[in-house]
């Protein structure tokens, strides 16, 4: 990519990439974070695709260009522009535009591993967490480990509402794992970033516990988990002063974008929404 030059954002992806795109003309400037994208009329680009040169490249929605990451069907590679005609680093082949081709991929068939999950959870039939014990119940796909498969979120709650819950899938090697049930109230992903921020607080006491999570080669993975229990600070089971658990944990949530899932974003769990999963996945997202 040419860096600092003038470039036009070109309308001819539009059915590949599934948008309205607006043409306009622009620059690429560089701070210590990374490339973004300022527009001629002073605004930056946010969440949307840029062409340079024949190559495109995507502007997430922090307004940095993505590298090594799936964007939807698509993936950027180290230098930001979007792959065609080959193979991810993850193994998934991409066609002339770019798209991820599902029928040349062993992935293929992820949907109705989760349609298959989401049906035994809205009949009642026990999936072997906490989930199982609440009244109602949500869904939502999310990317979070950065290849090309959605994990599936069952998002529970009870219906007084003060208590939710979050169970997570992924599909890996042609398997279907549970990866954690997260009893929590809080439960945030960073978008394709393999970064997972969830909370528990009991209720009614000074009780709190926040851990942090990646995903690797099916399972979940720890990373660093915060307990503060009546005054007594804790990282990883160390304790730890109040100054050091509030500087490490400041640091751990100010440094990634998380997204929260609630009950905003998901989807309530009924036959109607499995069905649209199956038939657009992008409806459950």
């Amino acid at each position: 990519m040419k860096k600092g030059s003038k470039i036009m954002l070109c309308t001819a992806m539009l059915a590949v990439l599934g948008g309205g795109i607006t043409a306009f003309a622009g620059e690429w400037k560089k701070d210590a974070k990374g490339y973004w994208y300022a527009k001629d009329d002073g605004s930056y680009a946010s969440s949307e695709w840029i062409a340079d040169e024949g190559k495109w490249y995507y502007i997430g929605d922090d307004g940095y260009m993505a590298s090594n990451a799936w964007i939807g069907d698509y993936y950027v590679g180290t230098d930001g522009a979007m792959l065609v005609n080959t193979t991810t680093p993850d193994g998934y082949q991409v066609g002339a535009d770019g798209a991820w081709i599902q029928e040349n991929n062993v992935q293929a068939g992820y949907l109705e591993k989760y349609a298959e999950v989401l049906r035994n959870v809205l009949h009642g039939i026990p999936q072997g967490g906490e989930n199982d014990y609440f009244d109602e119940h949500r869904f939502q796909l999310v990317y979070v480990d950065g290849d090309a498969v959605p994990e599936l979120v069952i998002f529970g709650c009870t219906k007084l509402n003060y208590r939710t819950n979050t169970c997570l899938y992924t599909y890996y090697q042609g398997n279907l794992c549970m990866l954690r049930d997260f009893y929590a109230r809080d439960f945030s992903y960073v978008h394709q970033g393999n970064w997972m921020k969830s909370v528990i607080m009991s209720s009614g006491s000074t009780i709190g516990d926040e851990g942090f999570y990646t995903i690797n080669n099916g399972m979940i993975v720890p990373t660093a988990e915060f307990s503060d229990a009546y005054d007594k600070y804790s990282i990883n089971g160390n304790e730890v002063s109040k100054s050091v658990y509030d500087s490490q944990l400041n640091a751990m949530k100010n440094g990634y974008l998380f997204k929260e899932v609630n009950e905003t974003t998901t989807h309530e769990l009924n036959e109607e929404n499995i069905q649209k999963m199956l038939v657009d996945m992008n409806s459950a997202m």
